[in-house]
């Protein structure tokens, strides 16, 4: 099933599928040569149908939404940490520091992923924001936001959000997808 083949109404489901797919390839694909052994990722995908978001996310990449210059993260980290938040084992303003703050609850790889997906409506004017943890992880929500906000192109707002994680270090993979809805298809 490729992507451009969404059914209306299923399209949730038919992501969650194409990525339970790519998470069984990935596994089978490691399994088949030792030298990939517990080789795995994290995903965030948001596909635009018409005014519609539809969005799926496994691990700690994450999606927010820029709207009327307040910034939403939409997609919840899929990590230890949060789990023992969840379970009231951890306190939030704790997990920053704790080991679990960097331990995936899920990842694309292992055969056993467990995505989170939704939609949700769009305006003209949102900003998309598709981040890896190389960001997020780096720079604050309200780094983040200072630099979205700003009146510049989506070229220079990408470079910022870049530069500024590798100035705090840089010290994961730092891959920035930014996309402006100039209209919508109602």
């Amino acid at each position: 099933m490729g992507l451009q083949k969404l059914t209306h109404g299923k399209e949730i489901q038919e992501l969650k599928q194409l990525l339970l797919d790519m998470d069984v390839i990935i596994s089978n694909k490691a399994e088949a040569s030792p030298e990939l052994e517990a080789m795995a990722t994290t995903l965030v995908c948001a596909i635009l149908k018409k005014d519609y978001i539809h969005w799926i996310n496994v691990g700690d990449s994450r999606l927010y939404l820029l709207r009327n210059k307040e910034l939403v993260q939409i997609t919840e980290d899929q990590t230890l940490a949060k789990f023992l938040i969840e379970e009231g084992e951890l306190e939030a303003e704790k997990a920053r520091d704790h080991f679990s703050y960097d331990l995936l609850d899920q990842c694309i790889g292992y055969g056993e992923s467990e995505p989170e997906a939704a939609a949700f409506k769009v305006q003209q004017g949102d900003l998309l924001i598709l981040s890896t943890d190389g960001l997020h992880k780096m720079i604050s929500k309200k780094a983040i936001l200072s630099i979205v906000n700003a009146k510049t192109s989506i070229e220079i707002k990408t470079k910022a959000l870049i530069q500024a994680a590798l100035d705090a270090g840089g010290k994961d993979n730092i891959t920035i997808v930014l996309a402006k809805i100039n209209q919508t298809l109602n």
